[in-house]
């Protein structure tokens, strides 16, 4: 019997010192491309009535990397106003990597630019509770990420991720000359991915958003992130303002992000979306007769 717990002993030993002689690959915010597991948006916490495509580009620079995205956005709302399908994509990306930063990264060899493809995001919104004058708007979110991204360089995981969180909003109506409506917006959750050797990093979500708007302008401030247990740069926080400027057929947006902790990046975007009520799926109801 005591042979049998020696040598379990032994394997459970020299299996710890052969995981930890591997160097898995620090699968975090800190030490990849800045597409690669962003933190979620805060988004208005309500869905639309039309499908919305939208178009957008951006760059990330700061600490050794910089970065040109170009990605595409696609909500179709099933039920409008209830139920909506999301999809996004940075289906392309240039990259420049310095020496530094690719010691940093364990890239070997160095690289000192590149392209990539990135992942592949799907998301079903349910909006189980609507705004009234006294209660606020619930919104849940259940979002699957695909590992179609490219690993190489270190720009995208090449494991899946998936994630479910709850906005709660609530809007309060402002008459002034400038400004017409006050919105809050309060985001919780959890997120999980895989690691090295199918490990399991699982980091509870949370997030802010505070906007300004009127008929045509808005303006917002977020701040949010997510807490990863191995502690290896998985505890990304993140602040940004947008402005949107609304016409009848479109919107535009300039947005800035700034890493506070574990995103090493400033991050410019700017994009357009549009409203297509031709593509939004119309369901008939028969009464009877």
């Amino acid at each position: 019997m005591w042979k049998i717990v020696l040598l379990l002993s032994l394997w459970i030993v020299f299996s710890g010192i052969a995981f930890f002689a591997q160097n898995p690959v620090k699968y975090s915010s800190a030490f990849f491309g800045p597409h690669s597991l962003p933190v979620p948006e805060v988004t208005n916490g309500m869905i639309p009535e039309f499908t919305t495509l939208g178009f957008s580009t951006d760059y990330s620079f700061g600490f050794g990397d910089q970065t040109v995205g170009l990605r595409f956005d696609v909500e179709i709302p099933l039920l409008p106003k209830y139920i909506s399908l999301n999809t996004w994509m940075v289906f392309y990306e240039k990259y420049w990597l310095t020496p530094e930063i690719c010691e940093i990264r364990d890239i070997d060899p160095p690289v000192s630019m590149g392209t990539a493809t990135g992942d592949l995001y799907v998301q079903t919104r349910l909006s189980i509770l609507s705004e009234t004058r006294k209660c606020p708007q619930i919104v849940i979110d259940i979002t699957l990420k695909t590992a179609s991204g490219k690993f190489k360089n270190k720009r995208f995981h090449d494991t899946p991720a998936y994630y479910f969180n709850a906005s709660i909003s609530k809007s309060v109506p402002v008459n002034t000359k400038f400004l017409k409506d006050i919105r809050f917006v309060l985001n919780g959750g959890f997120l999980c991915w895989e690691t090295t050797n199918s490990t399991q990093n699982d980091a509870p979500m949370y997030g802010f958003n505070f906007f300004l708007s009127n008929s045509f302008l808005s303006f917002e401030n977020q701040i949010g992130g997510y807490w990863g247990w191995m502690n290896n740069g998985d505890h990304p926080l993140v602040y940004s303002t947008k402005l949107t400027y609304t016409h009848r057929f479109f919107s535009l947006f300039f947005l800035y992000r700034y890493g506070i902790m574990d995103f090493p990046y400033h991050q410019i975007q700017s994009g357009i979306c549009a409203p297509v009520p031709q593509l939004t799926p119309k369901y008939q109801i028969h009464k009877k007769q």
